[in-house]
């Protein structure tokens, strides 16, 4: 199972939880529409939204680098061939600006827009490329920086300990992301 955005920025969800419903400045960030929805719920929706393995950011990164492209091409077949590309210490930067919305009598309104910022400065890392689709991670570590801000408040910024790419068992935090995303 590959780490989440959720865990890098909260630890867990019950640490998600407690820190969005610490006193701060950023429920001014929830539109006055969500006025008669329980806090509790805007911060559920907010950590499923963060839910998403950490992997999935890396692998649209990988997708379109260019070394990997070629190697997607070259291995369509058929038959299906496979490639091992070796990529050094690189970085991939993702912004996001998740939604959470309210659904009025069918008309969605809404309530908080978020503004996530991910960076993974990757060490070097073997990708397997097998038939057009990345297949595999050879073993390598990433740095995780995210910040997590409802309008120009900060709710979270963090900077992870190393992630293990690739690998098995505990020390191959992602070893599943591509696997379950070349599917």
């Amino acid at each position: 199972m590959s780490a989440t955005i959720l865990e890098i920025l909260f630890g867990s969800r019950l640490d998600g939880t407690a820190t969005l419903n610490a006193p701060t400045p950023w429920p001014r960030e929830v539109s006055s529409i969500a006025a008669n929805v329980p806090h509790g719920n805007i911060v559920a929706a907010v950590l499923d939204t963060l839910n998403v393995p950490i992997g999935n950011v890396i692998m649209n990164g990988w997708n379109k680098h260019h070394l990997v492209r070629e190697a997607q091409k070259e291995t369509l077949g058929p038959p299906a061939t496979t490639e091992f590309v070796r990529l050094g210490k690189h970085s991939i930067k993702s912004t996001h600006h998740p939604r959470i919305d309210l659904d009025i009598n069918g008309v969605r309104k809404e309530i908080l827009k978020l503004d996530l910022a991910i960076t993974l400065d990757i060490e070097t890392v073997g990708v397997v490329v097998t038939g057009g689709k990345i297949t595999g991670i050879e073993p390598g570590n990433a740095i995780v920086s995210a910040v997590l801000k409802a309008g120009e408040f900060v709710v979270r910024e963090v900077k992870s300990k190393p992630l293990a790419l690739g690998g098995s068992g505990a020390a191959g935090e992602l070893e599943s992301v591509a696997a379950s995303l070349s599917q």
